[in-house]
Order: structure tokens, then sequence, then C-alpha cells
């Protein structure tokens, strides 16, 4: 699990999710399933509108820059992350909107 701290979009506080998280060649990767939930969690909602987020991973705090991916990387990533989390496509199949998968950028 990392920490991720989000700028909530209206109130401007600071909000803290614990996410699952992939890491790979020194990015981290989280889907944001909200178990399936037709609606995208707030958290999401926060970094799309402020990427520059704050990430506790391995009880060390860093600054990243969040993407949402698409296409090939996309799929790429979204493969992993159902290999490490098997009910992530069990939420895929409760939902009409497509699961996004970000990538946190150290910066």
């Amino acid at each position: 699990m990392l920490l991720l701290s989000t700028k909530g979009r209206r109130t401007g506080q600071s909000k803290e999710t614990p996410l699952l998280y992939l890491e790979d060649g020194g990015q981290y990767y989280c889907a944001a399933s909200f178990g399936g939930n037709n609606k995208h969690p707030q958290w999401y909602l926060n970094l799309v509108a402020g990427p520059t987020v704050g990430l506790l991973v391995k009880q060390r705090r860093v600054t990243a820059i969040a993407t949402v991916l698409s296409g090939q990387e996309y799929r790429e990533a979204w493969t992993k992350l159902v290999g490490c989390y098997p009910p992530f496509a069990k939420y895929q199949n409760r939902t009409e909107r497509a699961i996004p998968v970000v990538r946190f950028s150290p910066i």
C-alpha cells in the first residue's frame, strides 16, 4: 500500500488515501477502481484537477506527477495490476466506465 496525498479540488484541503500499487522502473501505478463503482473515486478526480501529489511509499515521502494512462501503456499497466490483484478484473465487470490507471512519477 502507498498513501496518496491530493489537494481537494473544491476545498483545497489535503486528502490522504491508501491505495494498492505496483512499482515498475521507479514509477508507481494504481487503478482508480473504486470497487467497481460507476463513479470515479474522489482521489482520482482530485489528481486530474491537480496532478502534483504526495506519496508515502515504504516509509519514504516523495512528490510525484500523476498521469492517467491510455493506449498501449494503459493496457500493459492494467494487465500487470490485475496480475497483482485479480479482483480488479471483477471490479471492471461491475461498471460501464473504463477503470483508469494512473502512473505516479517521482520528481
